[in-house]
């Protein structure tokens, strides 16, 4: 999946990235493809990355792991690295986003206030069938102001 999403990004024109991971084996797989210029052993979190603001064109988040509580924390700081007119992609399982009882309380609740907020605008929310074998998944894309 990782190489799939690089491939995806580069023929969007986009030609130098950077990885943050926290799993070591993640990790080690990308740096066998050559895929990253820096990659970071760290999960993105409310706490401040070791990263300038206004530095990533997108941020692209496939498959968190977290609880959607956690994922809305995060947003404020990948919005942060990303520069005004940037992407932030979020995709991750549909059953996270229909069934996961923080879903409406934190991770929804937070969007709305970013875009009330003027941090960002959403451009896309797109259900697809299979994330993952017969996991639907959700794409959503906001765009950084």
């Amino acid at each position: 999946m990782m190489t799939f999403a690089i491939y995806s990004l580069t023929k969007l024109g986009f030609r130098v990235m950077d990885a943050l991971e926290p799993s070591v084996g993640m990790l080690q797989l990308a740096a066998k493809e050559e895929l990253y210029r820096t990659s970071y052993n760290i999960g993105i979190s409310a706490e401040p990355l070791p990263l300038p603001s206004d530095k990533y064109d997108p941020i692209t988040i496939c498959g968190w792991h977290g609880n959607t509580s956690s994922l809305a924390d995060a947003l404020p700081e990948m919005i942060r690295v990303v520069k005004p007119g940037g992407y932030i992609c979020v995709v991750i399982r549909m059953d996270f986003v229909k069934d996961g009882d923080d879903y409406k309380d934190t991770y929804l609740r937070q969007c709305v206030k970013l875009a009330a907020d003027d941090k960002w605008e959403q451009k896309q929310f797109t259900r697809f069938p299979s994330l993952i074998t017969d996991v639907e998944g959700v794409k959503m894309m906001f765009k950084v102001c």
